[in-house]
């Protein structure tokens, strides 16, 4: 079986701790697929390419880059 974990992207979240669990299980031979969210990352691609950020808010509350 091959598990599956996705990290959110925004800026400031601390990537190590689940990155020292991670490791610690594919060395015990697990094997993972890492996604990683992107969000801070592509917020300051699209501010230094000059692209404006739309930002959609569903019914519920939940923010999303469009």
């Amino acid at each position: 079986m091959i598990g599956v974990v996705k990290i959110g992207g925004a800026s400031g979240n601390k990537l190590e701790p689940l990155m020292r669990e991670l490791s610690g299980r594919t060395a015990k031979g697990e094997k993972w697929v890492l996604v990683h969210g992107a969000s801070g990352i592509m917020d300051e691609l699209c501010l230094k390419q000059g692209l404006e950020i739309h930002i959609i808010t569903s019914p519920t509350g939940y923010r999303s880059r469009l």
